[in-house]
């Protein structure tokens, strides 16, 4: 759904990127720049708001295009295409974990930004029982109120399944 609604040009360049970590990984034997490219992918991925699956999915399709590769590249070699193969598969199965991880990481500290925006608000509507008298709140503190209530909504809103009520209740 998300890879569907980049331009072709936004979808190459990130395919490129991965398929250049992968190699450097096979050429070099270091996963420095792996590890780089997944951290870098799961905040921006998550923040994009990217279903976890959607990105697995497209991590797994790189091995249809690396497969014909190797198999056309070391295909005299039945040995060093097997070694190869599973080399490839080893990194990908590395990127899909250490991408979920991240993922998740990325995740909890939205989560966890929510939480402290749900605090100030609890907090907030506190203060105003509070008062002795009721009086309408300043324009200050409704502004806040609403500013919070916004900023949780815009936090939740990569977690929310996509629906027909999308972009409903949003300011302009």
């Amino acid at each position: 759904e998300h890879y569907a609604a980049r331009t072709a040009e936004e979808v190459r360049e990130w395919a490129r990127a991965i398929l250049a970590v992968i190699i450097d990984s096979l050429n070099t034997g270091s996963t420095a720049a792996l590890e780089r490219y997944v951290r870098e992918i799961g905040q921006r991925r998550e923040q994009l708001g990217f279903a976890i699956s959607e990105v697995v999915d497209v991590l797994m399709l790189v091995d249809d295009v690396i497969s014909p590769l190797v198999i056309e590249r070391w295909a005299g070699d039945p040995g060093r295409l097997i070694r190869t193969q599973s080399d490839v598969h080893a990194l990908l199965r590395g990127i899909v974990a250490s991408f979920s991880e991240e993922f998740a990481r990325s995740l909890r500290r939205s989560l966890e930004e929510v939480a402290g925006h749900q605090a100030r608000l609890a907090a907030l509507e506190e203060r105003q029982r509070g008062l002795q008298r009721p009086e309408p709140p300043s324009e200050s503190e409704a502004e806040l109120r609403q500013r919070l209530i916004w900023e949780i909504r815009a936090c939740l809103q990569p977690l929310l399944p996509k629906g027909p009520l999308e972009g409903v209740g949003r300011r302009a």
